[in-house]
């Protein structure tokens, strides 16, 4: 349900914002490629199936901003090491398998 969906997005942006935070340089490094590695995947699969992202999506500075502002295809190429352009790639396609990896 729509009310369910708020609360998981509530809790994920909390977890997020206080993991980090966290001191261990190494979390901190993994917790950003991960929540970007995520954000994106939202925002691919939106733009692909015609939906609404925003709600679904974690809060991440600048990359947040220019993920939402404009064409998935103008970020970095390689932000946090998530090569973006085979991701989007990857992601845009009907292969399953590729998906996966």
């Amino acid at each position: 349900s729509f009310v369910e969906e708020e609360w998981r997005n509530t809790l994920t942006t909390m977890y997020y914002r206080q993991a980090l935070q966290v001191g261990n340089p190494f979390l901190q490094k993994w917790l950003d490629f991960e929540l970007k590695l995520k954000t994106l995947v939202v925002a691919i699969n939106a733009k692909t199936h015609g939906l609404e992202s925003e709600n679904a999506i974690v809060e991440h500075g600048d990359f947040t901003e220019r993920l939402l502002g404009g064409n998935l295809r103008d970020l970095d190429p390689d932000e946090a090491g998530l090569s973006v352009g085979k991701l989007v790639n990857a992601m845009e396609g009907k292969n399953l398998l590729v998906k996966e990896k």
